[in-house]
């Protein structure tokens, strides 16, 4: 369950005023020329980007956190590079065998997150580390 004090999701991540974008978090009005599907706030800094293929709002957030495969294995740290209500992005080393439809349960105490997860899919950034997409279930 994501605690509400540590990281807020929004459904409608902005808010429009006589056609100007605003944004939610701090109310203050988006640049001049920002597109309302995808903007940083240039007062608080929150990434309002488009839900995309997920259903619920993209936080780019680095946060530690930890996966491990359903059916046993040593854990595997990795990093968040964005995360919503169904789902996230995480990075992690390269040597660990995380494969698309792999079921994984992935936790991180600091956003009071412990979710089972499906691997949609994944991609190597170079020797070292990859990527994944996980759909929480």
């Amino acid at each position: 369950m994501v605690g509400s004090s540590r990281l807020s999701f929004r459904k409608e991540a902005r808010v429009y005023i006589n056609n100007a974008v605003i944004c939610s978090n701090c109310g203050m009005r988006a640049p001049q020329g920002s597109q309302a599907n995808s903007f940083k706030c240039s007062w608080c800094s929150t990434l309002h980007t488009s839900a995309g293929k997920r259903g619920h709002e993209r936080v780019q957030k680095k946060i530690k956190g930890t996966v491990k495969h359903k059916n046993g294995g040593k854990p595997i740290v990795a990093l968040t590079e964005n995360i919503s209500l169904d789902g996230a992005m995480i990075r992690y080393s390269h040597n660990s065998s995380i494969t698309k439809n792999t079921l994984l349960y992935f936790y991180s105490d600091s956003l009071q997150i412990h979710k089972s997860a499906t691997v949609v899919w994944t991609n190597s950034l170079d020797a070292y580390e990859s990527q994944a997409g996980l759909r929480f279930i």
